[in-house]
């Protein structure tokens, strides 16, 4: 498409390309969102891992783990999103460090190159666009299920975003951060 779009000299063709929401022209997802249901979210609780109070959301839409900016919290050092909690309504904040985490679980997994394993196994896995492959062993749990334990602990492993497993350039498969 790229071709076509340079044959044509199409201001497109060397546009760089996007993983953002294609439908959303401003870029603001939650903006958009909000035009949709045509109600603000509602605010609630900003606490750390010990549930204390340290300040108010304005609707879980608008933050995500792993971010640093906008929270309206004032710190002594830079506070993150941790956990996004959608029962209570309740936005988890804390340190860098406590982005880490050392094991995730994938559901939905959709095996690409290989059968579903039965056993486990050593792969590479992507947690997000931008980041690095980095090694971990796959261990099968249920149906379409399996347990990630990274050798390294990754930063800001998100719910509901994809994961993705990897032998080399060759792709295991995939599935859902749970």
């Amino acid at each position: 498409m790229r071709v076509y779009a340079k044959e044509r000299n199409l201001q497109t063709a060397e546009k760089p390309e996007s993983y953002d929401i294609c439908f959303v022209p401003d870029g603001d997802y939650a903006k958009f969102v909000e035009r949709q249901l045509n109600e603000k979210p509602a605010s609630g609780p900003i606490v750390n891992r010990e549930g204390k109070t340290l300040g108010t959301h304005q609707g879980l839409l608008h933050y995500t783990v792993g971010q640093r900016r906008g929270l309206g919290v004032a710190s002594n050092s830079p506070l993150y999103v941790l956990e996004v909690k959608p029962e209570t309504n309740t936005l988890v904040v804390g340190g860098e460090s406590e982005l880490r985490q050392s094991e995730l679980t994938a559901e939905q997994v959709n095996w690409v190159s290989i059968s579903a394993p039965t056993a486990s196994l050593e792969a590479l896995a992507r947690i997000r666009y931008h980041a690095l492959e980095a090694p971990a062993r796959l261990a099968p749990i249920s149906g379409n299920s399996v347990r990630v334990a990274f050798h390294e602990p990754q930063k800001a492993i998100t719910p509901g975003q994809s994961v993705v497993f990897y032998d080399g350039d060759k792709v295991l498969g995939g599935g859902i951060i749970n």
